[in-house]
């Protein structure tokens, strides 16, 4: 649990916490094992998990070879992959656009005070 940055990443790392509790499904948690267990990268579709802050991320939470019939298909998961790097992409295109129009309004600021 992360501690210590705010209110807000309490809350994102209380959801993240209970989200790996509810995907993993193992009825023999003990608060021992929650706090020494870990989760390899096979369960994740790019082989890591996402950062606390990509809850959009499908790796945000493990979702491959969970040894239960929840867990999502290799195929589902490169769709969600797929739909995550789109987001992104057009994310940054618009960051792109911002910071374009933002030197171009300076640019005529800057002209027009000439």
């Amino acid at each position: 649990m992360v501690t210590g940055k705010g209110e807000s990443i309490r809350q994102l790392t209380t959801k993240h916490r209970a989200g790996y509790l509810s995907a993993i499904q193992r009825l023999d948690l003990t608060q021992k094992i929650i706090c020494n267990d870990r989760i390899c990268s096979r369960h994740f579709i790019s082989g890591k998990p996402a950062a606390l802050e990509e809850e959009n991320n499908p790796d945000w939470l493990p979702t491959l070879h969970l040894g239960h019939s929840k867990a999502m298909t290799a195929k589902k998961a490169e769709t969600a992959k797929g739909r995550f790097e789109r987001v992104k992409l057009r994310e940054a295109k618009k960051d792109c656009v911002s910071q374009s129009a933002m030197k171009y309004v300076l640019q005529v600021q800057t002209w027009m005070l000439m």
